[in-house]
């Protein structure tokens, strides 16, 4: 698989950038609709979670691979502790952010335009507003733009970073292709001794669902669809609520998915077995 390089992004004004410092880091980002993100992170207030897990999975020697990496706030925090950074975002217009945050903190990002798939080529992606989080390669009836992008698999990640490389954390949050891909997820993780934070989305699942079956049958089918992808994800190790560090039971993947108005989207810390 050939991964093309990025595009030069434009040049951005210092009135246009927003800057803010974590871990020692002086960091500077472009302004725009998103800019909430930035303004929260250094007070700590955007996703503690995710941040524990860079934490705790990064070490200077590290591969950090940020699967749905969006406008860069996971790939940029990662390239200040890890030795590699690939960036994969499929939305055009969140990319051309993401390219001129990193390119504004000379970050060693690499940026791939593309989405994970099950095969090389090209997927179509739905988008309720390009930019914004939530594209999906799942054919939502709330997301009505549809694009079609380069697709890259696991094996071409794994041929990119190196088939015998063993130092890897990976961010993965692809807007429920995760379900389809879970084969696919594990086996990477297995052959790079990888880390892992994955986010599952039952909510966007049970929306798809929804097109062909009741509320009740819809969200069985989601539970059953996440007890199965976690009871792969096992292989690597335990896998325990991100924000809670808890380790996931029958009884928590229900509370996501029954006990609340609408199934809850959730995040999951998988480390290798020592």
């Amino acid at each position: 698989m050939t991964f093309a390089p990025s595009q030069p992004a434009a040049r951005v004004s210092g009135l246009d950038t927003i800057q803010f410092r974590i871990w020692s880091s002086n960091l500077r980002v472009r302004k725009s609709d998103q800019s909430f993100v930035w303004e929260r992170i250094p007070v700590g207030t955007w996703e503690p979670p995710t941040i524990r897990f860079l934490e705790r999975a990064i070490r200077p020697s590290t591969t950090f691979v940020d699967l749905g990496a969006w406008i860069g706030p996971v790939s940029l925090l990662a390239s200040q502790r890890a030795k590699r950074v690939i960036a994969v975002e499929p939305d055009p217009v969140a990319a051309d952010e993401l390219e001129a945050n990193m390119r504004l903190n000379a970050a060693p990002v690499e940026v791939v335009r593309a989405a994970i798939s099950a095969t090389t080529g090209t997927a179509q992606m739905f988008s309720g507003w390009l930019g914004k989080a939530g594209t999906s390669c799942l054919p939502l009836p709330t997301n009505p733009v549809t694009i079609t992008v380069p697709a890259i698999t696991f094996e071409d990640l794994s041929d990119k970073i190196g088939r015998n490389e063993n130092d890897v954390a990976i961010k993965i949050d692809i807007e429920g292709q995760e379900y389809r891909l879970a084969r696919q997820i594990v086996d990477f993780a297995r052959r790079h001794s990888a880390a892992v934070t994955l986010s599952l989305h039952p909510g966007i699942l049970c929306r798809l669902h929804r097109a062909a079956l009741d509320p009740l049958r819809a969200r069985l089918r989601v539970a059953r669809d996440t007890m199965a992808l976690l009871d792969q994800l096992r292989e690597l190790g335990t896998p325990v609520v991100s924000k809670t560090g808890k380790p996931l039971t029958k009884l928590t993947i229900a509370s996501f998915v029954f006990l609340r108005r609408k199934p809850k989207n959730f995040t999951v810390d998988c480390f290798p077995a020592l």
